[in-house]
């Protein structure tokens, strides 16, 4: 996550060169021990017997951020000072008696940590942790010693401004973030590190060396108890004091225009530099902008190394990255450029990141950036450092060590979509700052820079609107398309307004029957044809019904397009409804209708919904009944369609193989002629809430099972409480959740037990469902309730959340493959009025929930004394 770019930055930030890599981290929830002394001090122990070799590491959460006015650069100072003399070692000790014994050890500071490490082998560990440990709470910081290392940093910072690449930095920080702490040097001024003395440091110290402001990571060969216990005597001694404040990160001043700056020195080589600010380490917008970052600018196969140095020969070296610390990063784009190509150069950049925003990169392209980034992650835990850095960044950055794993999940989710999206919101003029460091002689200067910097400008955000986003025709229908060339196949959807929420008792089931009859014959093809046409183009077509919607759904070879189109028009504006298909659909339905009937599992749910909605339209069952088929005339469901088919309330969705223009001009042509011949008024539902359990029971004498379902309303679709809920709900499902895990594997209780969550545009219902032996029924619904108890008194814990959090996504995306799956998605999203593009938001969304939002909507909707159940009793008892 943006963290291998650090390194370089640290590379001339830093006084202390750091030899090791940032990285990304495995889940290691299972051998990773999180430990809070009682000082305060946070303990994380990694054991990893791979090789004998230990890393520990020392994190202070105190960077150059935080530093005040007469303070700049002491954060960075005590990295020095604190090699520099304890009450047990005198100067230099300490670093001797870790390399004689084959250890590394070093140190380094960015704006919001400060970090010492001590790598060596296993056998050296106890003796590791009580150097560190004398040198964190025993430096005596000695005034001669403090005045000497003065003069060190003084030339740190001599040596710095003599490096074209530091002056391009520090320059590029100071424009990017100003107004803002990181736009302050870490080294600090000639003028405030002069000013230091041995009270000043002692002061600052005093302040942020205090144990709960500190984390301790050790990765490697050894094993937890004696480790841990070492530690605790090592930095027992560390003072539990407040923490303070760090100083306000004020956001930049909106600009109008970019911010360009050029710097002359006695330089043979052009270094250049661009930038524009992002969010923090933790925003869902990262995972995007790392995977922009890799397209653009990482190794030899990236854009920018293709077309701005290879083919184009306008530069020498050329990168990207992402840097994303605690309080607001910036994308930058850098490297090193002839004199004469400066101009040239900015131009071609900035056109070709702006393009991004009105042309998507290749699946391909995308996937090779995932691939690369987890690459990343693989090979950096090939060291016991690495794993050490990963571990402190996430835990003093985020809070949760483990919370790489929130972010791959998000890396994994990027679409191509989601990278024109993401580059289109922060790729803009107003948002970037360009810096060149070049020769005293180049012809260029700030003004021209400016000139060409200015003169570029982004594609219009409607035209990405229209290729990406909703359409729509004359007649006001809504059309969704999106292109996807992997496979030679695409995918049509088509929603209106129908289901159970436009039925009332008398015309249950219409929806579903009249949608069943769109395939069986139209004005100019028999049911027989419409089949038959349909196989031999390699597709399907059929009709839906739910609760909320109905429609068509169609799949066919990207070939046949046209064929395929003409059939689906066709079916959705001239349905004949013939006589005899429609005794055919009542029988066919009126056998699903019992042959549910004999699946007591949905019979319990299906009475649980009639007992939660009493007597509204989610009480009903889709198919409708047998005796309410009969009272369908055919004059009755042609006009619910004719209604129901209303442009006003009509979503089209096409997914796959597909140029976006031609499916606009083909639906433009087929459905113009649509128009509003009536609306269905909708009958909402809403849950009863019962001031006492409400039981249904029904006796099935010759089942060997019962079943139960105990549940209540729950939040609808768009309801902000949508995202905890369906975590809360992954918590208690599946067979890594506490229902499974309890009733099943410890309890033998049943076969099958879970939970199930539905959002409708109404309202919502959730419920645990179980089939067990009737002389467990009592047990059995005992312990469900327990369980709802238990959620609502205790909440979750952290690391419930997280593999539920896991889980959800990784199912999500899963479920996403298909064209037909991406169309349902962004066909309902749309039709529901969440937005069809909500499904590029789930993996942020839900990677927010925390534990609190969990115990919030469990108090909201989970009442157990107020329950619904639902008990299909089987025994002949």
């Amino acid at each position: 996550m943006a963290l291998k770019a650090l390194l370089p930055l640290l590379v001339f930030l830093c006084a202390v060169f750091y030899t090791g890599d940032f990285i990304l981290a495995e889940n290691q929830s299972s051998s990773v021990k999180r430990v809070k002394l009682d000082n305060g001090l946070t303990v994380i122990l990694d054991p990893n017997h791979s090789a004998p070799v230990v890393a520990i590491n020392m994190w202070v959460k105190v960077g150059s951020a935080c530093e005040r006015e007469g303070e700049r650069g002491l954060a960075h100072f005590h990295e020095h000072m604190l090699f520099k003399g304890t009450r047990n070692l005198g100067p230099g000790d300490f670093a001797f008696e870790v390399e004689s014994a084959g250890g590394r050890v070093n140190a380094y500071t960015s704006f919001d940590h400060t970090v010492y490490y001590i790598v060596a082998a296993s056998r050296s560990l106890g003796r590791s942790i009580d150097l560190l440990a004398d040198s964190i709470t025993g430096s005596i910081f000695d005034a001669e010693q403090v005045q000497k290392e003065i003069e060190v940093v003084l030339e740190e910072i001599r040596r710095d401004k003599d490096n074209p690449s530091g002056v391009m930095s520090r320059k590029l920080f100071e424009s990017a973030y100003q107004g803002h702490p990181y736009g302050f040097p870490i080294l600090g001024t000639r003028e405030s590190v002069s000013s230091f003395t041995r009270d000043k440091v002692r002061s600052f110290y005093r302040r942020w060396y205090t144990s709960p402001n500190m984390v301790v990571v050790v990765t490697g060969d050894f094993k937890p108890g004696p480790v841990l216990a070492r530690i605790k005597k090592g930095f027992g001694s560390l003072k539990k004091r407040p923490v303070p404040k760090c100083a306000d990160a004020t956001p930049s001043p909106l600009r109008k225009s970019p911010t360009v700056s050029v710097f002359r020195r006695d330089i043979n080589e052009g270094y250049f530099s661009l930038a524009f600010r992002i969010p923090d380490v933790k925003h869902g917008d990262i995972a995007t902008l790392d995977v922009i970052s890799e397209i653009m600018g990482a190794g030899e196969s990236s854009r920018l190394y293709r077309v701005v140095k290879e083919d184009k020969g306008m530069v020498n070296t050329v990168y990207s990255y992402v840097y994303a610390p605690v309080k607001g990063g910036i994308f930058v784009v850098g490297g090193t450029v002839p004199p004469e190509n400066i101009e040239d150069a900015y131009g071609e950049i900035l056109t070709m990141l702006y393009k991004l925003s009105s042309s998507a990169p290749q699946t391909s392209e995308v996937a090779k950036a995932k691939l690369n980034i987890l690459g990343d992650s693989v090979r950096s835990r090939e060291t016991m450092q690495g794993r050490a850095t990963s571990l402190g960044f996430y835990e003093t950055a985020t809070g949760d060590y483990d919370f790489e794993q929130f972010y791959l999940e998000a890396v994994n989710s990027v679409t191509a979509d989601d990278v024109s999206r993401i580059a289109a919101k922060y790729f803009t003029p107003s948002n970037l700052s360009a810096v060149a460091v070049i020769s005293a002689s180049s012809r260029a200067s700030a003004r021209s820079l400016k000139k060409i910097v200015s003169a570029v400008k982004p594609p219009d955000t409607s035209v990405t609107s229209q290729k990406t986003g909703v359409h729509k025709l004359a007649n006001g229908i809504r059309v969704i398309v999106k292109e996807n060339k992997s496979v030679p196949l695409f995918s049509a959807r088509l929603l209106f307004a129908g289901g159970l929420r436009f039925e009332d008792e008398g015309t249950n089931g219409i929806s579903n029957l009249a949608v069943n009859m769109l395939t069986r014959g139209t004005q100019t093809r028999t049911a027989a044809q419409i089949a038959e046409q349909m196989e031999s183009l390699g597709g399907y077509i059929e009709g839906f019904s739910g609760r909320d919607s109905a429609g068509i759904e169609m799949e066919s070879l990207s070939s046949n397009f046209h064929s395929a189109m003409d059939i689906f028009a066709d079916i959705a504006l001239n349905p004949s409804f013939p006589q005899d298909e429609m005794k055919r659909a009542k029988r066919e339905i009126s056998a699903a209708i019992n042959k549910k009937k004999d699946d007591l599992a949905s019979v319990s749910i299906e009475r649980f919904l009639a007992t939660l909605f009493k007597g509204g339209t989610y009480s009903r069952d889709v198919l409708g009944t047998t005796a309410g088929l009969k009272t369908l005339s055919r004059e009755k469901v042609r006009a619910f369609y004719d209604k129901a088919l209303n442009p006003r309330n009509t979503v089209i969705v096409v997914v796959g193989d597909v140029k976006t223009g031609e499916v606009l001009a083909r639906l433009e042509r087929d459905f113009s002629s649509l128009s509003a011949r009536g609306a269905l008024r909708p009958l909402p539902s809403r849950p009863v809430r019962p001031g006492k359990p409400a039981v249904t029971v029904k006796r099935a004498p010759e089942k060997q099972q019962t079943h139960i379902v105990v549940g209540f309303g729950a939040p609808k679709v768009g309801s902000p409480d949508y995202y905890p809920f369906r975590v809360l709900n992954t918590i208690l499902s599946g067979q890594g959740g506490r229902l499974f895990l309890t009733m099943r594997d410890e309890m033998s209780l049943a076969y099958s037990v879970t939970s199930f969550y539905s959002a409708r545009m109404d309202a919502g219902y959730f419920g645990v469902y179980i089939g067990t032996a009737p002389s467990k029924e009592t047990e059995a619904r005992d312990e469900i309730v327990r369980h709802l108890s238990a959620l609502v008194r205790d909440g979750v814990s952290r690391q419930e959340v997280e593999r539920a959090q896991r889980k959800a996504v990784g199912d999500f995306e899963i479920g996403l493959q298909r064209n037909s799956a991406q169309a349902s998605v962004m066909g309902f999203d749309e039709f529901h009025g969440v937005g069809w593009d909500e499904h590029k938001h789930f993996a942020r969304k839900v990677l927010a929930v925390t534990p609190e939002d969990i115990l919030r909507v469990a108090k909201k909707y989970i009442s157990p004394n107020s329950r619904v159940v639902s008990v299909v009793r089987g025994g002949a008892k």
